[in-house]
């Protein structure tokens, strides 16, 4: 019982203090605690000064008594009147101080607080009543001058705190960050009640355009309307430089954010007065002095950074440009498909500022947070599907992420620059707001391009950098990159009801036009990584595999249209034709083989005749046998000719081929073939009876073909074996 009180007493502490803490975190909470206090401490002190009236009248009944009272009033008002003259002194000489680095236009304003005024003339004229209550003649008003002497020294001491917490509040430079915006915002409300009060004042040509030439040609009648917001973008960028100077980024963070602010500001003033640039005619109200000037200044904070070697100071300048862009992204032009002048000239600052700026002064950091800065705009522009703007932006991250090739210090950006432009491709299948076809072959030429200059670069013993930094689009092992991404899309669109779905339709008509627009840059990157023997051809081939696989699933889908299904299945067969692209090369061949081409052709036969594919596997198994008779011949001692015809094997097995034919499309490879003699023929034979009797001894490999023949039919097999060996020429 005394626990569960206890436990009660203990809550309702918690809950005033939880209410107190709230409290305290409101707006008002200063003027409600001042006025509290104020409130108790006089209610107090008077009513002490009531109950105690008889006595104080006993006490200065006498005349001499009375007199020095009145002397001490007197005393205590001259003192008071001195002790505030100092203390406002001393706040001026602090504050004077303190605020030596601040603008001209704001140390003006903070000189002239009209609060510190009113403290330092409340406490003067409170001190100097003190004097003026010693003039009451006699012990009868005694009772008055105690409260009035009560009232005001304690009204004093108040105005003093008051002017104290001022004093630091004036000095904290966020304090006049925040009031150059509201200068800004209540100069932008001031005009903007005055348009509406002079409107209907306004004659104007009627015009088509949904542009408020009434507003346009008001403000037009007065130019510096503006100049307030100029003063504010002004003063919170020498604020930035100044505390930047003293090494506090916090302040300037505060002050970066309020030119920011400003901007959106203005453009919620303007409303629809803003132009955008037209190719084939020049007009002067596409440029925007505010906007113009903005970009300047932070392009110069950005110099300023780079002279002093302050990468952080970049980087807040920098992405003070992506969310400028992004604000600017919001300006209505009044025309449904205008082009986003003004965001795409602040995304242009931010490329400029990386190549002129940061990878020249080897500021890897602030290059790495720019590519994803771009990329996160160029989703946005995705919205809106702006492929110009997006196609640059996308060369612009390919162009950076090559740097990684050139320099190893470069190769987190090409992490983040492949990863960026692998979301930008993901976003596109899976939005529907433009043309696949062009977005999807441009991405996949800038990532190409990455690919090649990391395929070119020297080998490196025992690293797996090329793997790591082209692995945002190539790699299957990462949760995050466009192979999961892609894989779960098919999960997601297999997971849905049975009922066909439109959007799911579209979804996969997406994927079937960005695998057709695949194909070329693919199969170019495939040729010269083999030609390089780079080990990314092991990346790549699994890619192609697993997107092949992927292809082949959502050809099945119950949503998929008949002419979706024929479009799926032929993507998947030109990709997979891409391996035999292999060069006719020694070392290419045995690169390609070290990779296991092999299994992964077969791997992609059997899924097709897993999910019941059956002509795409008449299609694609040829490629076992066509690959095993280039291998056998070129890349020697990878035994990759009886594995491809394993596999083929298997793969007829399975489709229940009769023997003979099998055999026949087997012993034809040698027929009236030079570089496939008698003693190939023999050794591939004997290396299939082999591996039949290897199997039924419960052999283990690590290859999918030999572990898929030693699942299928036995008998089956070795009759196939045995055809074979009957047909092959002695």
């Amino acid at each position: 019982m005394f626990a569960s009180q206890r436990a009660k007493y203990w809550q309702t502490y918690y809950t005033f203090k939880n209410n107190l803490a709230k409290l305290k975190t409101s707006k008002n909470y200063p003027v409600i605690f001042n006025i509290s206090i104020i409130f108790l401490c006089f209610s107090f002190g008077l009513l002490i000064l009531f109950k105690s009236k008889d006595n104080f009248a006993s006490i200065f009944f006498e005349r001499e008594v009375f007199l020095q009272f009145k002397s001490i009033l007197l005393g205590i008002g001259g003192s008071l009147i001195g002790a505030t003259s100092i203390a406002f002194t001393f706040l001026i000489f602090s504050l004077q101080n303190n605020l030596d680095k601040l603008p001209h236009g704001l140390f003006r304003k903070a000189g002239v607080d009209s609060r510190l005024v009113f403290y330092y003339l409340t406490s003067v004229m409170l001190a100097i009543s003190i004097c003026f209550i010693s003039l009451f003649p006699d012990y009868r008003y005694v009772m008055v001058m105690i409260s009035m002497l009560f009232l005001s020294v304690g009204t004093i001491l108040i105005m003093f705190i008051l002017a104290f917490k001022r004093t630091l509040l004036i000095v904290n430079p966020v304090f006049h960050i925040g009031s150059a915006f509201k200068s800004v915002v209540k100069n932008h409300k001031m005009w903007e009640t005055a348009f509406k009060r002079s409107e209907a004042l306004i004659e104007i040509n009627e015009v088509s355009s949904t542009h408020n030439y009434k507003k346009i040609q008001y403000l037009t009648l007065f130019p510096n309307w503006s100049k307030p917001t100029i003063d504010g973008i002004k003063h919170s960028i020498l604020l930035a430089r100044a505390f930047k100077a003293k090494g506090d980024l916090e302040v300037c963070e505060q002050a970066l954010f309020n030119v920011l602010n400003i901007n959106l500001d203005y453009i919620r003033t303007k409303e629809k007065t803003f132009f955008t640039v037209n190719p084939f005619i020049d007009n002067p109200l596409s440029s925007d002095s505010i906007i113009n000037y903005t970009l300047e200044e932070v392009r110069q904070n950005i110099n300023v950074g780079i002279t002093t070697n302050d990468e952080q100071f970049v980087m807040q300048n920098v992405r003070l440009l992506h969310d400028l862009a992004l604000a600017y992204y919001q300006i209505d032009y009044s025309t449904e498909r205008a082009d986003k002048w003004h965001s795409h000239l602040a995304t242009r600052y931010i490329t400029s500022a990386i190549e002129e700026q940061c990878i020249p002064n080897n500021l890897i950091e602030v290059t790495l947070e720019s590519v994803r800065l771009l990329g996160n705009l160029a989703l946005v522009e995705l919205s809106k599907g702006d492929i110009e703007n997006i196609r640059i932006i996308s060369n612009k991250i390919s162009t950076y992420s090559s740097a990684g090739a050139v320099n190893e210090k470069y190769r987190c950006i090409t992490q983040i620059g492949i990863e960026q432009l692998s979301k930008l491709m993901f976003q596109v299948i899976t939005s529907k707001n433009y043309d696949i076809k062009i977005i999807s072959k441009m991405l996949t030429e800038d990532i190409a391009q990455v690919a090649k200059f990391y395929i070119k670069s020297p080998e490196i013993l025992f690293s797996n950098y090329k793997s790591q930094c082209l692995g945002a689009y190539f790699s299957g092992t990462s949760t995050s990159s466009f192979l999961q991404l892609l894989t779960n899309l098919c999960n997601h669109i297999s997971a849905q009801d049975n009922d066909p779905d439109e959007d799911i339709k579209e979804l996969i008509s997406r994927v079937s036009q960005w695998a057709s627009e695949s194909y070329s840059d693919i199969k170019d990157l495939f040729v010269e990584s083999l030609q390089n023997k780079s080990s990314f051809s092991c990346d790549l081939i699994h890619w192609l595999e697993h997107v092949v696989k992927c292809l082949l699933f959502l050809s099945q889908s119950i949503h998929t249209s008949d002419y979706d299904k024929g479009e799926l299945l032929k993507s998947a067969n030109w990709l997979s034709n891409i391996f035999s692209w292999v060069p006719n090369d020694d070392d290419a061949v045995r690169c390609a083989e070290s990779y296991s081409l092999t299994d992964n052709l077969f791997s992609i036969v059997l899924e097709a005749h897993k999910l019941g594919i059956f002509q795409t596997v008449t299609e694609l198994k040829p490629l076992l046998l066509s690959w095993g008779k280039k291998a056998s011949v070129k890349g020697r001692g990878w035994q990759t000719l009886e594995l491809a015809v394993s596999g083929y094997l298997v793969v007829d097995v399975l489709e229940k081929i009769k023997p003979e034919v099998t055999a026949t499309s087997i012993v034809n490879l040698f027929i009236g073939n030079k570089s496939l003699d008698n003693a190939t023929g023999l050794k591939l034979v004997t290396y299939l009876n082999k591996r039949a009797n290897e199997y039924n001894n419960g052999h283990r490999s690590h290859s999918k073909i030999e572990y898929s023949m030693a699942k299928v039919n036995q008998d089956n097999l070795k009759e196939i074996i045995s055809k074979i060996s009957e047909q092959m020429p002695k």
